[in-house]
Protein backbone atom coordinates (compact mmCIF):
# COMPACT_ATOMS: atom_id res chain seq x y z
CA UNK A 1 0.00 0.00 0.00
CA UNK A 2 1.36 3.54 -0.89
CA UNK A 3 0.13 6.75 1.41
CA UNK A 4 -0.71 9.46 -0.85
CA UNK A 5 0.53 12.69 1.11
CA UNK A 6 -0.82 16.31 0.22
CA UNK A 7 0.93 19.22 0.59
CA UNK A 8 -1.69 21.31 2.26
CA UNK A 9 -5.56 20.49 2.97
CA UNK A 10 -7.62 20.66 0.20
CA UNK A 11 -10.79 19.26 1.41
CA UNK A 12 -12.86 16.28 0.94
CA UNK A 13 -13.26 17.00 -2.52
CA UNK A 14 -9.38 18.10 -3.26
CA UNK A 15 -8.56 14.65 -1.73
CA UNK A 16 -10.52 12.92 -3.57
CA UNK A 17 -9.67 13.97 -6.78
CA UNK A 18 -6.11 13.77 -5.72
CA UNK A 19 -6.45 10.17 -4.96
CA UNK A 20 -8.56 9.15 -7.82
CA UNK A 21 -5.80 10.55 -10.49
CA UNK A 22 -3.08 8.13 -8.86
CA UNK A 23 -5.02 5.73 -8.92
CA UNK A 24 -6.08 5.80 -12.24
CA UNK A 25 -2.10 6.13 -13.23
CA UNK A 26 -1.52 1.80 -12.78
CA UNK A 27 -5.33 0.38 -12.68
CA UNK A 28 -8.06 0.13 -14.66
CA UNK A 29 -10.27 0.28 -11.30
CA UNK A 30 -10.29 2.78 -8.30
CA UNK A 31 -11.60 1.86 -4.98
CA UNK A 32 -12.25 4.59 -2.58
CA UNK A 33 -13.84 4.31 1.25
CA UNK A 34 -13.89 6.38 4.00
CA UNK A 35 -10.58 5.18 6.59
CA UNK A 36 -13.10 6.01 9.85
CA UNK A 37 -14.13 1.95 10.31
CA UNK A 38 -18.12 3.64 8.87
CA UNK A 39 -17.14 1.28 5.97
CA UNK A 40 -16.35 -2.40 5.58
CA UNK A 41 -13.82 -3.20 2.90
CA UNK A 42 -14.90 -6.53 3.01
CA UNK A 43 -17.78 -4.68 0.66
CA UNK A 44 -15.10 -4.31 -2.31
CA UNK A 45 -15.47 -7.45 -3.68
CA UNK A 46 -18.96 -6.61 -4.41
CA UNK A 47 -18.42 -3.58 -6.24
CA UNK A 48 -15.47 -5.56 -7.93
CA UNK A 49 -18.29 -7.87 -8.96
CA UNK A 50 -20.38 -5.14 -10.44
CA UNK A 51 -17.04 -3.41 -12.21
CA UNK A 52 -16.55 -7.04 -14.14
CA UNK A 53 -20.14 -7.32 -15.03
CA UNK A 54 -19.99 -4.01 -16.93
CA UNK A 55 -20.66 -1.38 -14.37
CA UNK A 56 -18.36 2.39 -14.67
CA UNK A 57 -19.39 2.93 -10.95
CA UNK A 58 -20.82 0.83 -8.33
CA UNK A 59 -21.96 2.47 -4.99
CA UNK A 60 -21.51 0.44 -1.87
CA UNK A 61 -25.22 2.26 -0.59
CA UNK A 62 -26.73 1.79 2.49
CA UNK A 63 -30.38 2.49 0.30
CA UNK A 64 -29.67 -0.84 -1.31
CA UNK A 65 -32.16 -3.57 -0.15
CA UNK A 66 -29.88 -4.94 2.39
CA UNK A 67 -28.20 -2.05 3.14
CA UNK A 68 -28.57 0.04 6.68
CA UNK A 69 -27.45 2.99 8.96
CA UNK A 70 -26.16 2.25 12.42
CA UNK A 71 -24.94 5.06 15.20
CA UNK A 72 -26.39 7.78 12.46
CA UNK A 73 -28.44 10.47 13.92
CA UNK A 74 -31.74 11.34 13.49
CA UNK A 75 -31.81 14.55 11.53
CA UNK A 76 -28.44 13.33 9.39
CA UNK A 77 -30.65 10.22 8.72
CA UNK A 78 -33.63 12.19 7.51
CA UNK A 79 -31.53 14.74 5.72
CA UNK A 80 -29.70 12.24 3.65
CA UNK A 81 -33.05 10.55 2.14
CA UNK A 82 -35.18 13.28 1.61
CA UNK A 83 -32.30 14.55 -0.69
CA UNK A 84 -31.73 11.56 -1.79
CA UNK A 85 -35.39 11.23 -2.94
CA UNK A 86 -34.78 14.97 -4.59
CA UNK A 87 -31.75 14.03 -6.42
CA UNK A 88 -32.83 10.66 -7.66
CA UNK A 89 -36.13 12.54 -9.33
CA UNK A 90 -34.46 15.53 -10.56
CA UNK A 91 -31.18 13.16 -11.69
CA UNK A 92 -31.50 9.56 -12.30
CA UNK A 93 -28.00 7.98 -12.80
CA UNK A 94 -28.48 4.39 -12.99
CA UNK A 95 -29.21 2.49 -10.57
CA UNK A 96 -27.98 4.98 -7.90
CA UNK A 97 -30.26 5.41 -5.23
CA UNK A 98 -27.37 7.02 -2.35
CA UNK A 99 -25.74 9.85 -4.19
CA UNK A 100 -23.31 10.50 -0.82
CA UNK A 101 -21.67 7.38 -0.38
CA UNK A 102 -18.24 8.08 -0.15
CA UNK A 103 -17.84 4.13 -1.09
CA UNK A 104 -17.32 2.96 -4.77
CA UNK A 105 -15.62 1.26 -7.49
CA UNK A 106 -14.68 3.25 -10.48
CA UNK A 107 -13.76 2.24 -14.30
CA UNK A 108 -10.99 4.35 -14.89
CA UNK A 109 -11.87 4.92 -18.63
CA UNK A 110 -15.45 6.22 -17.26
CA UNK A 111 -12.92 8.41 -14.57
CA UNK A 112 -10.96 9.67 -17.63
CA UNK A 113 -14.04 10.57 -20.02
CA UNK A 114 -15.38 12.83 -16.81
CA UNK A 115 -11.86 14.04 -17.51
CA UNK A 116 -11.85 14.76 -21.04
CA UNK A 117 -15.18 16.60 -20.88
CA UNK A 118 -14.81 18.75 -17.48
CA UNK A 119 -10.87 18.98 -17.30
CA UNK A 120 -11.27 18.29 -13.63
CA UNK A 121 -12.87 15.39 -11.54
CA UNK A 122 -14.16 17.30 -9.16
CA UNK A 123 -14.13 21.14 -7.77
CA UNK A 124 -16.34 20.76 -4.70
CA UNK A 125 -13.58 20.90 -1.52
CA UNK A 126 -16.58 19.70 0.89
CA UNK A 127 -18.99 16.41 0.88
CA UNK A 128 -20.57 17.71 -2.28
CA UNK A 129 -17.88 16.65 -3.83
CA UNK A 130 -19.38 13.05 -3.86
CA UNK A 131 -22.31 14.39 -6.04
CA UNK A 132 -20.69 16.38 -8.05
CA UNK A 133 -18.36 13.80 -9.74
CA UNK A 134 -21.76 11.09 -9.56
CA UNK A 135 -23.31 13.88 -12.11
CA UNK A 136 -20.61 14.41 -13.86
CA UNK A 137 -20.39 10.50 -14.55
CA UNK A 138 -24.09 10.51 -15.25
CA UNK A 139 -23.45 13.52 -17.91
CA UNK A 140 -20.74 11.01 -19.26
CA UNK A 141 -22.99 8.07 -19.68
CA UNK A 142 -21.68 6.14 -17.46
CA UNK A 143 -23.31 2.93 -16.12
CA UNK A 144 -23.98 3.02 -12.63
CA UNK A 145 -24.99 0.19 -10.19
CA UNK A 146 -25.00 -0.55 -6.54
CA UNK A 147 -24.51 -3.22 -3.99
CA UNK A 148 -25.58 -2.90 -0.37
CA UNK A 149 -23.80 -1.02 2.46
CA UNK A 150 -23.85 -1.44 6.01
CA UNK A 151 -22.56 2.27 7.30
CA UNK A 152 -21.44 2.09 10.64
CA UNK A 153 -21.15 5.19 12.12
CA UNK A 154 -21.41 3.50 15.70
CA UNK A 155 -17.61 2.52 14.67
CA UNK A 156 -16.07 5.95 13.73
CA UNK A 157 -13.61 6.54 16.58
CA UNK A 158 -14.62 10.77 15.97
CA UNK A 159 -17.54 12.88 15.13
CA UNK A 160 -18.30 13.93 11.55
CA UNK A 161 -16.55 17.30 10.07
CA UNK A 162 -19.73 17.71 8.47
CA UNK A 163 -21.17 20.70 8.98
CA UNK A 164 -25.21 20.67 7.76
CA UNK A 165 -25.66 24.37 6.24
CA UNK A 166 -22.62 25.35 4.42
CA UNK A 167 -23.23 21.23 3.12
CA UNK A 168 -26.92 21.95 1.81
CA UNK A 169 -25.63 25.14 0.29
CA UNK A 170 -22.92 23.56 -1.60
CA UNK A 171 -25.58 21.04 -2.66
CA UNK A 172 -27.95 23.26 -3.73
CA UNK A 173 -25.03 25.12 -6.13
CA UNK A 174 -24.36 21.74 -7.74
CA UNK A 175 -27.90 20.97 -8.53
CA UNK A 176 -28.27 24.38 -9.95
CA UNK A 177 -24.99 23.56 -12.28
CA UNK A 178 -27.10 20.57 -13.70
CA UNK A 179 -30.54 22.24 -13.99
CA UNK A 180 -30.78 21.85 -17.69
CA UNK A 181 -30.54 18.14 -17.27
CA UNK A 182 -33.03 17.67 -14.79
CA UNK A 183 -35.40 15.02 -15.45
CA UNK A 184 -33.88 13.12 -18.14
CA UNK A 185 -31.96 10.01 -18.21
CA UNK A 186 -28.82 10.39 -20.31
CA UNK A 187 -27.80 8.34 -22.88
CA UNK A 188 -24.99 5.47 -22.06
CA UNK A 189 -21.70 5.68 -22.84
CA UNK A 190 -19.75 3.50 -25.20
CA UNK A 191 -16.61 1.81 -23.09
Amino acid sequence: MEVLRLPENRGLGGALEAGLLAGMQDSEVVVAMDGDDSHDPHTIPSLLRKIEVGADLAIASRFEPGGEERGVVGYRRALSHVAGGVLRTLFPVGDAKDYSSAFRAYRTSALQAVLDRYGRLVEESGFSCMMELLLKLRAVGADVREVPLVLRYDLKPTESKMEILPTVRRYLVVIGRNLPTAGRRLPRRQP
